[in-house]
């Protein structure tokens, strides 16, 4: 009765007719809910990647950009060595290794490149910020699936985040870390469509999925570790049950197995041949496996740490930036026990299926295998390897914000939205603060080498990497004053590289070179046989050795040194041809020949040594000439010839042979062939014209 009541009073009063009433929105309601302009906030997120990458886009090659731009014969070929990014390894193209990387996908999307755009680093610079925006553009998207239950500002601020983290900047500012923005494209297209199959249970985008997540591992290998994100995905966020998921799951097994396939039919080994360099991975340095795991937690807790606190930032963290530690150290103690407490929480909370626990999940399972805990690879920590797991932190943190402002991030209407908005904006400002400088460091291999040792003063790599480029920079140079300063500053890079690690053979080596082009041979020697001795079969640091008493014509130190260098690699033929210039130039003729004629028998079209040859028969022929023995002397010269065909001074002599023998007919042919190679020999030039104008007319 009571309703009827209402009813009637409520008709005794004039209604408006044919009236749209505009409702205003409630003070909170978040108005990227609509639809209308669906293409804003994607357009924002693409533009502020470059924004923020953009200055990066005007770099040269650095670092490792080499090995899938110019120093790749393969990718410099364009589309016609397809065949060979797919059959070999990712390095054999560089330097013939055909181990432990295989990502072809990469390669020939730097093919690509090449093909249409030619070599340059522009380029390549480009389409990493523009991949790295459609990764965020389509990250968005997967974040609004992930929280769909959610206010639309978390899935905003969780792309916005990983947008501006500034551990990133290596992956998109270094042109070789292509591989790891195409792994987490091709992972998050994989990620959004296993959604969309899940919402509509149609074929075409569970295929699409599994393709995209084929393409990822083919991209870089950590891709594998996606295996257990996707039935995580579906668990935490979709309605199947666990024997759905299993289920769902299989195709992707069936990827995995057939990448694993083709990687082991592709390389000769699936790891590292060699061991591996301290240099490179400090943890070879542990005293015991106790402490290596140990060093590991500490790095694991780095890790942590760099993500809530991305500075100092340095391109590398090698020897010993990190030292080596055992489990009484408390930076490894605190490690552990995070990582405890992170185990303990999803212990808890994963019957919930709460966001933090995947979160923590997430994080921990993309960086397992570059964590060297079971496998062990050539970084013992970087910053691109938080390239991915950093996601885990970026759809944690909007969450901790709103828990802090008593906010429910699941409300459509937030009463608290301005002190959010301050909150991630604060964050962003920060992160954008540290970002955008940290682009500029990686303008040239100059400005990042010297950033690097001011952020990682202790990595003996760092200082190494900077005292070569400082000796580039000196070899380049036609100032005398700078090329003594810049050789100056780089022999000083290099003692406080052996300093922090003297057990380095290629250090000592390149500390060598600068010494020798700064003209100070007697320190060139003395680092040369540091390597050495480190090293016995070092080549280069042998030969050059050989090199400086050669020049020194302490020929009796120069042949050991080469046959060192021969020994240590018998296809190294140069090294025979110097023992046999060095036995030359000390006149001992038969052992120049025995070694000459050991090289051609190996090389029988090596120019060096022919020419050498040729070379010291025309000195054996001028003797024989000196005491008018003709016959033995037109002996000789023609055997110069026959060695180098192109030898003036073989033609030459053989004419003054044939002149001294009163053949002028001959000696005006061989004089004239002579002048043909060297026109401008005045002697030759001057005996034809005496025998011209001599000759009856």
């Amino acid at each position: 009765m009571a309703n009827s009541a209402q009813s009637n009073k409520n008709q005794g009063k004039k209604q408006p007719q044919n009236q749209q009433v505009k409702k205003k929105p409630a003070d909170g309601v978040n108005a990227l809910s609509g639809n209308a302009n669906w293409y804003v906030i994607p357009a924002i997120i693409f533009f502020t990647c470059f924004l923020l990458y953009g200055n990066s886009i005007k770099h040269d090659y650095v670092l490792d950009d080499d090995i899938y731009t110019r120093g790749n014969a393969y990718v410099k070929k364009g589309f016609s060595e397809v065949k060979n990014v797919f059959g070999k390894g990712s390095l054999y193209g560089f330097n013939g290794s055909n181990e432990s990387n295989y990502r072809p996908l990469v390669l020939l999307d730097f093919m690509a490149e090449v093909q249409w755009f030619g070599l340059d680093p522009h380029v390549n610079h480009f389409f990493n910020v523009l991949f790295f925006a459609l990764c965020c553009v389509l990250l968005y998207y997967l974040m609004c699936k992930i929280f769909k239950a959610y206010n639309k500002l978390i899935p905003l601020a969780v792309t916005m985040l990983f947008v501006f983290h500034p551990i990133h900047t290596e992956v998109v500012a270094s042109i070789k870390s292509r591989d790891e923005i195409l792994g987490l494209l091709f992972g998050v297209v994989s990620f959004y469509f296993i959604f969309l199959y899940a919402e509509k249970n149609k074929l075409r985008e569970y295929i699409i999925s599994v393709a995209a997540f084929f393409c990822s591992v083919l991209c870089k290998e950590n891709s594998l570790t996606f295996i257990a994100i996707i039935p995580l995905l579906l668990y935490f966020f979709t309605s199947f049950d666990l024997k759905k998921i299993a289920i769902a799951s299989l195709p992707y097994l069936g990827v995995v197995a057939i990448c694993l396939w083709m990687r082991s039919n592709a390389l000769s080994s699936v790891t590292f041949k060699d061991k591996m360099e301290v240099i490179n991975n400090s943890l070879m340095a542990a005293k015991s496996g106790t402490d290596m795991l140990a060093t590991e937690m500490v790095m694991m807790g780095k890790y942590v740490y760099m993500l809530f606190v991305p500075y100092p930032l340095s391109w590398d963290y090698s020897y010993n930036q990190i030292p080596n530690v055992s489990f009484a150290n408390i930076k490894a103690i605190a490690s552990v026990l995070v990582y405890m407490a992170m185990a303990v929480y999803v212990i808890r909370t994963i019957q919930q299926k709460s966001i933090h626990a995947f979160s923590i999940l997430f994080y921990v399972i993309t960086i397992f295998l570059s964590s060297n805990i079971i496998v062990k690879i050539g970084s013992s920590f970087a910053e691109r390897l938080l390239f991915v797991p950093s996601l885990g932190l970026c759809m944690s943190l909007p969450l901790i914000f709103t828990s802090a402002l008593k906010i429910n991030p699941k409300n459509a209407v937030w009463q608290n939205k301005n002190l959010f908005y301050g909150l991630v904006g604060v964050v962003l400002v920060i992160y954008a603060c540290i970002l955008v400088p940290r682009n500029r460091d990686w303008a040239d291999s100059l400005s990042l080498f010297k950033a690097g040792v001011i952020a990682a003063p202790n990595s003996a790599r760092t200082h190494d990497a900077l005292a070569r480029e400082l000796r580039s920079q000196a070899e380049q140079t036609q100032d005398p004053a700078q090329r003594s300063v810049l050789f100056a500053q780089s022999l000083n890079e290099f003692r406080k590289s052996v300093a922090i690690y003297n057990q380095s053979a290629e250090i000592y080596y390149n500390m060598g070179v600068t010494f020798y082009e700064a003209g100070m041979q007697d320190s060139a020697m003395n680092v040369y046989a540091k390597a050495i001795a480190i090293f016995p079969k070092y080549t280069m640091a042998l030969n050059n050795m050989g090199v400086i008493s050669f020049n020194a014509h302490k020929y009796d130190k120069a042949i050991p040194a080469f046959l060192g260098a021969y020994n240590a690699d018998t296809s190294n033929m140069q090294a025979l041809v110097n023992v046999g210039a060095a036995y030359q130039n000390s006149g001992d003729g038969p052992n120049a020949v025995k070694y000459y004629t050991m090289v051609l028998q190996k090389d029988p079209h090596n120019a060096n040594a022919a020419s050498n040859m040729s070379i010291m028969y025309v000195s054996s022929g001028m003797q024989y000439f000196d005491k008018k023995d003709f016959d033995n002397a037109l002996q000789q010269f023609n055997l110069a010839v026959k060695y180098n065909p192109n030898n003036p001074n073989a033609y030459g002599n053989i004419g003054a042979v044939y002149q001294s023998k009163g053949d002028a007919t001959d000696a005006i042919q061989y004089y004239q062939k002579a002048l043909s190679i060297d026109p401008k020999n005045a002697t030759f030039s001057q005996q034809l014209n005496a025998l011209l104008q001599s000759k009856p007319r």
